[in-house]
């Protein structure tokens, strides 16, 4: 009995083992299953029957790391067929087996049938020429179940095709509630993937290697990421993390080289290993501050979870905001619950080029905005102190420092940079404002002690409209000038209005005041309407600007003001024009007509100086307007015309320096007034008779041109 006993306790595990062993098997071959052959255009697979009852089937399984091979070795291009007939009996193909197709090097493409609703692990595995899977439709491709075991059935498959169209764009139905593992692993013609709702995890692997994906919308439905479902999309370039995810796998984006910007939200618990490894273009990214920091690249920023929320890939809370992407772009508005901005917030957002900050902001973070693209920054009036260490590596042209502002530091940071302006709101000097003496200082007192300084006493008033920056001059009068514009790095265009509305209350633009539009790289059109002058430096060194419109009430152009305009082709003054400053239109080489009415009396010492394009030249005046120190002795008098009123030929003929041309001719009186062709116009000669030409096609003469209620003399030359 004792050695029965010890016999039977010797034989439990010998049972234990065949039955594991049997079950094993009954995964791969099912007791009743039979196959079949059937051949299709040429390709003949075998089948094997998955239900009698309701007539489906499956390719046979390969069972390579089982130790043999079917006979499903085919090459060239396969169409796997919907249905297929064994003897009399039509069954439908409803999956393709467990490595049906493995190690079919010469198989080119794939068709699979809208029937097929599955397909298994390592069904094409190893097939080194296949470059085309192509599906009956995304609904069908998105709603196959891949097999949760080996490695990627489309292994080495370059690119999906749908109705013969290469896949590069995905829009998965609603009807899906999980992406597969390795369900568009290695689809490198894939760029942009669309993810619904319904979906709540992306299986492991399942985007690997789509080395041209660059756009995935993971919408907030999903929870979990699996190991490797983004590895090695090398053209990712960024990718938002929904709020809902608890939970990111092993290397999930390992080797995503173009990665700029990452965001962990604080619904993440947990997070695998190398997650990120490899990611060598990330130069900012963000996580929860009670995880280990997962970044290896780049600067990462730890925010509280408590709290905080991603929108539009920016973290903050109601009091701070701690994280903005590097590929956040153009102009940014600041929540106006926002009162703190964090170290480094901005950091390397080289794409920003203006932050619109709330008035209650108090507090600005070390480096806040380096390396952005900023050209002008506001300190708002409730930030006490401020180092221009945080504005670090931007083209700054214009600054504008806050009422409340008492200290301010790092002058020596903008020495010999693009800092132009400097608009000082405080009644009262902060400490360290001397350090900023070689710039454009615009102050509200005289206790500021500027070299170069420009006094409004209601500078504090400040205000913005459409891009031009206004200051109110007479409160009582309700008049404001221009001071400073917006800057934008492309090609810009303004106009200055009569009147402005701020607040409810209507201003009368005066003046375009000193430096306004001061070294604008890329002001190429302004009309002026405003009530009174063009002041100092107004458009000093605008390189690109090539057309300006004056108004009928601008009394004076100041010195220098449109000097070195390189581009400015044409000027046609404002009638109301009584004198040009000192070098106003100094350097202007490209300008080859100007006019003046009949109001001018006088032009600045080089007024015109190097103007040697010039061809023709208006002066309404029956009096020669006086002429400052060399003002018109660089106009090439052989090749400008003068033109001047009939009968004033000879006393501009005699008069200092307009003596100097050799073509004086007299017109009627009537000014020349630049028409735009573009407009509804109609042109008359003196007789009344229509003219069907352009101006400038036209004979010389007296003309008179209609523009819908206006109707003027024109003369042409």
């Amino acid at each position: 009995m004792a050695t029965d006993i010890k016999s039977n306790i010797v034989m439990k595990p010998k049972l234990i083992t065949i039955v594991m062993t049997i079950t094993m098997m009954l995964m791969y071959f099912p007791i009743f299953a039979r196959d079949f052959e059937y051949t299709y255009k040429g390709q003949t697979l075998t089948y094997t029957v998955i239900s009698e009852k309701d007539r489906t089937c499956q390719t046979k399984d390969g069972g390579w790391n089982r130790g043999y091979y079917p006979g499903n070795k085919v090459s060239g291009s396969l169409v796997i067929p919907a249905s297929v007939k064994d003897g009399n009996k039509d069954f439908q193909v409803t999956s393709i087996g467990y490595s049906a197709f493995f190690g079919c090097s010469g198989l080119t493409s794939v068709t699979i049938p809208n029937s097929v609703t599955s397909i298994a692990g390592d069904a094409f595995f190893g097939c080194s020429g296949l470059t085309k899977a192509e599906f009956g439709s995304v609904e069908q491709l998105c709603s196959i179940k891949f097999s949760d075991y080996g490695a990627n059935p489309l292994y080495s498959a370059g690119n999906l095709y749908i109705n013969g169209e290469e896949i590069k764009e995905i829009v998965i139905p609603n009807s899906v509630t999980s992406i597969g593992n390795y369900a568009f692993y290695g689809c490198n013609g894939l760029t942009s993937v669309a993810i619904p709702n319904s979906v709540t995890s992306i299986g492991h692997n399942a985007f690997s290697c789509c080395s041209s994906l660059t756009s995935v919308i993971i919408p907030n439905s999903v929870t979990s990421i699996g190991h490797n479902a983004f590895s090695y999309c090398s053209s990712l370039i960024s990718v938002a993390i929904p709020n809902f995810v608890t939970s990111i796998g092993d290397s999930a984006f390992e080797g995503c080289s173009g990665l700029t910007s990452v965001i962990i939200p604080g619904s993440v618990k947990t997070i695998g290993n190398g997650v990120f490894e490899g990611c060598e273009g990330l130069i900012k990214s963000a996580y929860p501050d009670y995880l280990s920091n997962p970044f290896n690249d780049g600067i990462a920023i730890a925010y509280p979870a408590e709290g905080s929320k991603v929108e539009n890939g920016v973290v903050l809370n109601q009091s701070t905001l701690y994280f903005a992407p590097a590929s956040l772009s153009g102009e940014y508005t600041v929540p106006s619950t926002v009162n703190a901005i964090g170290d480094k917030a901005f950091y390397l957002c080289k794409d920003v080029t203006y932050v619109r900050m709330p008035a209650t902001l108090s507090s600005i973070g070390e480096e806040a905005f380096v390396g952005c693209n900023l050209y002008d920054f506001t300190i708002p009036n409730s930030v006490k102190s401020f180092d221009m260490g945080a504005l670090a590596g931007n083209p700054l042209k214009s600054l504008t420092v806050g009422s409340g502002v008492s200290q301010i530091t790092g002058a020596s940071n903008f020495y010999n940079s693009n800092l132009e302006k400097i608009f000082w709101l405080g009644n009262i000097p902060p400490a360290g404002y001397e350090g900023f003496n070689p710039v454009i200082n615009f102050v509200s007192n005289d206790q500021y002690r500027f070299t170069n300084q420009v006094l409004y006493p209601f500078l504090s008033s400040i205000f913005e409209v459409e891009g031009i920056v206004y200051v109110p001059v007479s409160p009582s009068e309700r008049t404001c000038n221009v001071v400073d514009y917006l800057y934008t790095p492309s090609n810009a265009k303004f106009a200055v209005p009569a009147s402005i509305e701020n607040k409810g209350i209507t201003l009368k633009v005066v003046n375009v005041g000193e430096y306004a539009f001061y070294h604008h790289d890329y002001l190429v059109d302004i009309s002026l309407n405003n009530n009174g002058v063009i002041d100092d430096y107004a458009f000093y060194d605008c390189l690109k600007l090539k057309t300006v419109k004056f108004g009928d009430h601008i009394s004076e152009i100041k010195n220098h003001t449109f000097q070195n305009c390189e581009v400015l082709e044409r000027v046609e003054n404002s009638p109301a024009l009584t004198s040009i400053g000192k070098w106003a239109f100094s350097g202007c080489v490209g300008m080859n007509y100007f006019s003046v009415g009949s109001k001018i009396k006088s032009f600045g010492e080089e007024a015109f100086s190097d103007c040697t394009g010039l061809t023709k030249f208006y002066s309404y005046a029956t009096t020669p307007p006086v002429c400052g120190d060399q003002a018109l002795d660089d106009i090439i008098k052989w090749e400008c015309t003068l033109y001047v009123p009939e009968g004033s030929e000879s006393l501009y003929a005699s008069a200092p320096q307009w003596k100097d041309f050799f073509y004086i001719y007299g017109v009627d009186g009537v000014e020349t007034i630049l028409i735009d062709q573009e407009n509804d116009v109609e042109i008359f000669d003196l007789n009344g008779i229509k003219q069907n030409k352009q101006l400038e096609d036209l004979s010389t003469g007296i003309y008179i041109v209609r523009r819908g209620s206006e109707v003027i003399k024109q003369v042409v030359k």
